[in-house]
């Protein structure tokens, strides 16, 4: 059942409490196995990471592709995709465009077990994801 922020704004609880990702990624933690095997299946689906080829390409295409490279630590953002589809199934990222609107500019991770889903519309589309700290939810109560 999806919890209600206000009149316009609701989400889908994970679990109970909405703790679930978090005891998961205690579970993992307590176990050295278990992690272990967790960060070896991530590398895994990782591989040996992006690479990129820019030998047919002008020296301005070339020269923003290794800025790009250089303003965004791809290698750190695709591990933590693994990691996330390896513990939850999914992932986020948010591309954040120049002023234009023409080209991405950076590359970000949300970490899943951060993120809750707003309910799916009569067609299935998910129209909102939220990201906060679900672990120190704070309830505000109204009197009328």
């Amino acid at each position: 059942m999806p919890t209600f922020v206000d009149n316009k704004l609701s989400y889908i609880p994970w679990g109970g409490d909405n703790q679930i990702p978090f005891a998961i990624l205690d579970l993992i933690e307590k176990d050295e196995t278990l992690a272990t095997c967790q960060c070896f299946n991530a590398e895994v689906c990782y591989g040996s990471g992006l690479r990129y080829d820019t030998c047919f390409v002008s020296v301005s295409v070339k020269n923003e592709v290794e800025d790009f490279i250089l303003d965004n630590d791809l290698a750190s953002y695709f591990l933590g995709v693994s990691q996330g589809f390896k513990h939850f199934g999914f992932a986020v990222s948010v591309l954040i465009l120049n002023e234009d609107g023409t080209k991405i500019v950076r590359l970000i991770r949300k970490e899943a077990s951060y993120c809750r889903f707003a309910p799916a519309d009569a067609s299935g589309k998910i129209p909102k994801i939220l990201y906060a700290n679900w672990r120190k939810v704070v309830s505000i109560f109204f009197r009328i």
